[in-house]
């Protein structure tokens, strides 16, 4: 085999582009026939579309640039190291840059794919207080491997086929999860004829963290997990290591331990997240101050996970903490959310079906997620040269 070469990205690239807004004030430049390019269309690697367009003259009368269909396009400002591939010729905006290989060193395929596995080191070189960015030359001295030419395609060809499937799976999930809210909301409109009761009523809610403020964490101690920890099934998805002292905790009863049965509820920032523990945790946890946790009393707990996932109750959080600069939602008021509180049996017959679409989408999400990590491993052998393929 031939050998790889390594060096930066700033050596085997033609050039790079940026590009620019044109004027907002002028609406002969908008609502055109040529897609204009954000931050905030980077909402996949391969997007389909963009949410703004532009004319021809605004084009012509701004510094967007129109840049063609393939070409990897990474943002270095906002959500630094992002990079894409647009299937059609697209403008940008000056917040990302498009970068052209030398085509007799690089294919644009394989620098695609080995930008997307940089985001991490890219997005590190952030700087600024309060929107980062990276500069040009930092962009240029990114570490890049180059195998021969045949070889950067077959590796292409491996990590775009990882891609098509995630990007597949993700759709079947999507589909599921549409499903899985059609049939909730169809079947709470038939509830709303039965009386409600009160959350308080059905649920004992507790407060884990009585202090509005999280515990000083320390080297030794019990770990600190919040809602952002736990996938929606309950299970620990974090990789974080936040420890608190357990003698504070235990001087200010500020712990609580996570059990079967037990229902997470999110009441800061991302009001209304719900947490299954449907898993026995013998471990000891203290934690996050944004959440409240929920034990049934007198009604289905299955039912109630899936009344607290409705946009009935979603409508009564959004009227609970209208007017508020942060999201929150004390535990006072969430024991007045209303619940609606058909017969036993009923609550279990709509609860089986929605657990049933439930458990499908959480297998597809577990094994999406399987399929990114060994997506992950494989391109850092791949692209890094440690592993090499056959031509």
């Amino acid at each position: 085999m031939s050998e790889i070469k390594k060096g930066t990205l700033g050596e085997f690239i033609l050039d790079i582009k940026g590009g620019g807004t044109p004027s907002r004030d002028c609406e002969e430049y908008w609502d055109g026939e040529i897609p204009w390019a954000s931050v905030k269309d980077l909402i996949s690697t391969n997007p389909q579309s963009t949410q703004e367009t532009i004319t021809k003259l605004g084009l012509e009368s701004s510094a967007s640039r129109l840049i063609q269909k393939g070409i990897p396009v990474v943002a270095t400002r906002m959500a630094v190291g992002r990079t894409v591939i647009f299937n059609t010729d697209v403008a940008i905006n000056q917040d990302l840059k498009a970068i052209f290989p030398n085509p007799d060193l690089l294919e644009k395929d394989y620098l695609f794919h080995a930008l997307v596995a940089s985001e991490q080191n890219l997005s590190s070189k952030g700087t600024g207080s309060t929107v980062k960015g990276i500069r040009l030359e930092d962009l240029e001295k990114l570490p890049i491997a180059i195998p021969p030419l045949p070889e950067q395609k077959k590796i292409a060809e491996i990590l775009s086929s990882f891609e098509y499937k995630i990007k597949k799976q993700k759709e079947i999930t999507n589909k599921y999860k549409l499903l899985y809210k059609g049939y909730l909301e169809e079947n709470f409109k038939i509830l709303n004829d039965f009386k409600s009761l009160s959350l308080g009523e059905v649920a004992n809610i507790i407060d884990p963290h009585p202090s509005h403020r999280a515990p000083k964490e320390v080297v030794d101690g019990i770990k600190f997990l919040g809602i952002g920890d736990f996938s929606e099934d309950g299970e620990i998805i974090s990789n974080k290591t936040r420890v608190v002292s357990k003698d504070v905790l235990d001087q200010h009863k500020k712990k609580y331990q996570i059990s079967e049965g037990l229902i997470g509820f999110c009441r800061v920032a991302t009001v209304g997240k719900v947490i299954n523990f449907k898993n026995f945790y013998s471990e000891e946890f203290a934690l996050s101050p944004t959440m409240a946790v929920i034990k049934t009393t007198n009604i289905n707990r299955s039912f109630l996970i899936h009344c607290l996932r409705s946009k009935n109750v979603e409508s009564q959080i959004n009227l609970l903490t209208n007017g508020s600069t942060r999201q929150s939602l004390g535990i006072q008021i969430l024991r007045q959310i209303k619940i609606p509180n058909p017969p036993t049996d009923q609550q279990i017959k709509i609860s089986h079906q929605l657990d049933n679409l439930l458990k499908i989408i959480y297998q597809l999400e577990k094994y999406i997620s399987s399929l990114m990590k060994l997506k992950s491993g494989l391109s850092q052998d791949l692209l890094s040269g440690r592993k090499r393929v056959n031509v």
